[in-house]
């Protein structure tokens, strides 16, 4: 089922409105707003529906209303004071006027639950994309009495909305996944019928003032369990709990995904792979940390961008490629520098609200430019948009660090750790973390990081740095060969000038030149 109007285009199951055919984004509450408005333009829509129906009753102000009716507007080119779409109605709320026409799947005559799938399941297939889908089926409550169900949908809801600010991922809309409440169907049935990639499901149980919420996450081509975890929580705030643990577990989740999907690229034959599937070979390549995994990230992103120049993602990546390049391979730190910043200068003027992609240029930008205050804002933009982005996270706490806002760095290194632990990109946080300690009088929490950090990515030359310089103040000198040589092994040309070349190592060269490093 879809919706048109004018020029546009709404479909409530993929969660999609097109201007002309071209993608117009919308915040998830937005999007809830208009489909509703839309859906009920015969009459008008009392602002406690709106509440009860988009907010699931969770007490929120009338000027949080106001402005998701107002951002509803704008993506459609409406205004406040022109209201030739959505019209507010004196004292009874709002109501869609403008002359909108639906259209059903041929299947939408059959009846019956099974129709209804059917027809969630024509609607969400479209033109093939090639981003990853995902589809968050209702959660099993597990707590007597049916008034507990409340809790579970409120969980999966939160989930959806929350996997909705991962840009580079399809999340099939609450009103297709729920009519999957039956326990027992297949995975691959499901995957089938919504046409996803991934299913993540989950139980609550919820006793006295504790809840228990158990999730996993499904690859439905095999059907092979890619994730799953418990949380446990008090009920003193209910929905902050909910949002609690959505955090956590997209937190949680999204580095399976992405891992998932690197390993599907990675299976592709070489005449079968696309600009996303290049993409996504790169990334592994990049995380890696070596000298061949930078060149080899590299020329497969010259690839994506020789056909498709506004591709941000691969801009972002390519920054910080670039950037590694400067840390650890000085010879070329001129050139590798000033790619940097034209890739990250890319990304801030495609606009994106790809929190990974703000992220991989912000690092970029604040070591090529020293501007760490316009870093940071594109880092808030991150977090904005994407909350449980623990790379975005790890590249703030960084990029605070250098900005000597160290209380802050520590909060979003921890916070980035506590949403991913297991992370690829955690040594940043980590090395982070390391610095701020340094400079905050607590070798010993610096150690601490910095080992972990370089334990986590042994080519990491700035974690090796922190390393040394804790070990240094602590006196713990008999360490000082060995850890100088695995340093070596991992960053051949990493000496005391590499080091000094870096603003950001400057306060210690004392310390490093202490250590012994070759010159």
């Amino acid at each position: 089922m879809t919706f048109q109007f004018q020029c546009y285009t709404i479909d409530p199951a993929r969660r999609e409105l097109r201007r002309s055919g071209e993608l117009v984004h919308v915040e998830p509450q937005v999007f809830d707003v208009l489909v509703y408005l839309v859906e009920n333009r015969d009459r008008v829509v009392t602002k406690d529906e709106l509440f009860a129906n988009v907010w699931n009753g969770r007490i929120v102000s009338e000027t949080t209303l106001s402005s998701r009716v107002n951002a509803a507007r704008r993506a459609i080119g409406d205004t406040g004071s022109r209201q030739a779409l959505i019209q507010t109605v004196a004292r009874r709320g709002f109501r869609f006027v403008g002359e909108a026409t639906r259209k059903e799947a041929a299947a939408s005559k059959r009846v019956g639950l099974k129709a209804e799938r059917t027809h969630a399941a024509e609607a969400s297939i479209g033109k093939a994309t090639e981003k990853p889908s995902i589809a968050v089926l209702p959660f099993a409550s597990m707590s007597d009495g049916p008034d507990q169900n409340y809790f579970a949908i409120g969980m999966a809801e939160g989930l959806i909305n929350s996997l909705s600010h991962m840009r580079w991922l399809t999340v099939i809309a609450r009103n297709s996944s729920f009519l999957y409440k039956e326990p027992g169907i297949d995975a691959r049935t499901i995957a089938r019928e919504l046409n996803v990639r991934y299913l993540l499901e989950g139980s609550v149980y919820k006793g006295g003032r504790v809840v228990r919420i158990t999730a996993q996450l499904t690859d439905a081509d095999s059907g092979a369990h890619l994730w799953s975890d418990r949380f446990d929580g008090g009920l003193k705030n209910v929905f902050a709990l909910q949002d609690e643990i959505a955090a956590r577990v997209l937190g949680a989740i999204e580095p399976h995904l992405r891992g998932a999907e690197i390993e599907r690229a990675r299976r592709k034959g070489p005449d079968n792979l696309n600009a996303y599937d290049l993409y996504l070979r790169a990334l592994p390549c990049a995380y890696a940390y070596t000298q061949e995994g930078r060149t080899q990230a590299l020329e497969l992103l010259s690839q994506v961008l020789a056909n498709d120049p506004k591709f941000v993602e691969a801009h972002g990546l390519a920054a910080w490629c670039h950037i590694q390049r400067v840390w650890a391979e000085s010879a070329q730190s001129t050139t590798d520098l000033a790619s940097a910043h034209k890739h990250a200068e890319a990304v801030m003027s495609l606009t994106t609200d790809d929190a990974s992609t703000l992220a991989f240029a912000a690092n970029a930008y604040a070591r090529a430019t020293h501007d760490y205050e316009t870093a940071i804002q594109m880092i808030e933009h991150a977090l904005a948009n994407n909350p449980s982005s623990a790379h975005a996270h790890a590249v703030g706490a960084v990029v605070n660090a250098w900005a000597e806002r160290y209380d802050i760095a520590v909060d979003l290194a921890e916070r980035a750790l506590r949403l991913s632990p297991f992370d690829p990109a955690r040594h940043l946080a980590l090395a982070a973390l390391a610095r701020s300690r340094l400079f905050q009088g607590n070798p010993s929490a610096a150690l601490a990081a910095a080992r972990r950090a370089v334990q986590v990515s042994p080519g990491h030359l700035p974690s090796h740095g922190y390393l040394i310089i804790s070990l240094v103040r602590l006196g713990l000198i008999r360490e000082l060969p060995a850890t100088v040589e695995r340093l070596l092994a991992n960053v051949p040309r990493a000496g005391l000038s590499q080091f000094s070349a870096h603003v950001t190592f400057q306060p210690f060269i004392k310390e490093l030149t202490a250590a012994g490093l070759p010159t």
